[in-house]
């Protein structure tokens, strides 16, 4: 009975060891800074890995100084029980970076790490990605690692099941364009906010510009107004220059003229008239039975009249403009004191 009981103890036992010699865990390689590119013994024979894949891999890190690794493996017993979208972000910041961390050579300021985890019975996995501190500084984050729509996933639902090294590839140069923008940042916003900017800003500077235009030719045509009314100006002027000459030649003498009277200083206009010469006496017919008695004696005194003025109007007409002047008052008195006899052929 004993004997029983001992080999059902052993048996149980062996079962045992049996089984956890069976169960194996997820594969992760020790670090070493030369080898960019690891591949687990199961996913080497499900995977193809070209020769010049890891030579890719560096130079997409040598971009920004980069330290870039890829690991890719096939989930152990141990995920059996987890879900898959944990596997590789679990594994990664758990086990992986805190072994690699410890050995010698890591640095972990410019470390980026890509992990893709395999399951054993189908095409699916999972994938992660962790950065150092100097990424971290840019603004890269676990949570934007697992954005659905981020740098690493959309990538990963495209090309890790069919060709996992296309894959990596496409999520290295997401990851490169990414720190090129941030150490190249656009001018103003993003595009589309830049564009309503950049319409309305046009706008504005359309219509300065018009404003710009209409001043410039409102100030010119101001100034050729000006320069136009100068020019009129000047030959209007011209004009007149050369009208007045010939129109002063053209205008009449004057009928006046200035003496300076010998007691005066200040000269005087005298008015010249022309002498009255008065009009010849008929001779009376003589010796008719009209001619009433005395008419020689009358007749005599005609003919004296006549010749007194004529020879008053000779002697006025030949003298200088004084005696003219004072003659003629003369003749004007005598003519006034005739009264009516000046019109009845009287003397005066």
């Amino acid at each position: 009975m004993q004997f029983r009981l001992l080999g059902i103890i052993l048996l149980v036992a062996a079962s045992i060891s049996a089984k956890g010699a069976l169960a194996s865990e997820t594969w992760l390689p020790d670090f070493d800074p030369n080898v960019a590119v690891h591949v687990s013994p199961e996913m080497s024979k499900r995977v193809q890995v070209e020769q010049d894949f890891a030579a890719k891999v560096k130079e997409a890190g040598a971009i920004h100084g980069l330290s870039t690794y890829v690991v890719f493996t096939e989930a152990g017993d141990e995920l059996s029980s987890a879900a898959r979208d944990r596997w590789a972000p679990d594994m990664l910041h758990t086990r992986l970076w805190d072994k690699w961390q410890k050995a010698s050579g890591f640095a972990e300021s410019r470390t980026l790490i890509v992990l893709y985890i395999r399951s054993k019975d189908s095409d699916v996995g999972s994938i992660a990605v962790r950065c150092g501190s100097y990424l971290h500084g840019m603004g890269f984050s676990r949570a934007g690692f697992s954005d659905p729509s981020g740098l690493v996933m959309p990538a990963a639902r495209q090309h890790m099941r069919t060709n996992p090294q296309l894959g990596v590839l496409t999520i290295l140069g997401n990851i490169n364009a990414q720190i090129a923008r941030y150490k190249n940042p656009a001018p103003t916003g993003s595009t589309k906010q830049s564009g309503g900017g950049n319409s309305g800003t046009f706008v504005m500077l359309l219509g300065l510009g018009l404003l710009i235009v209409g001043a410039c030719a409102c100030a010119i045509w101001g100034q050729n107004r000006r320069e136009n009314a100068r020019n009129q100006h000047a030959d209007f002027e011209e004009l007149l220059r050369t009208v007045r000459p010939s129109t002063r030649q053209q205008e009449p003498p004057p009928i006046a003229r200035v003496r300076q009277p010998l007691d005066e200083e200040t000269p005087t206009a005298v008015l010249i008239t022309p002498p009255v010469i008065p009009p010849a006496p008929q001779p009376a017919p003589s010796g008719g039975w009209l001619s009433p008695k005395g008419s020689g004696s009358k007749k005599k005194s005609s003919s004296s009249s006549s010749s007194s003025s004529s020879s008053s109007s000779s002697d006025s007409s030949s003298s200088s403009s004084s005696s003219y002047s004072a003659s003629c008052a003369s003749s004007s008195a005598g003519c006034g004191g005739g009264g009516a006899g000046c019109g009845g052929g009287g003397s005066c």
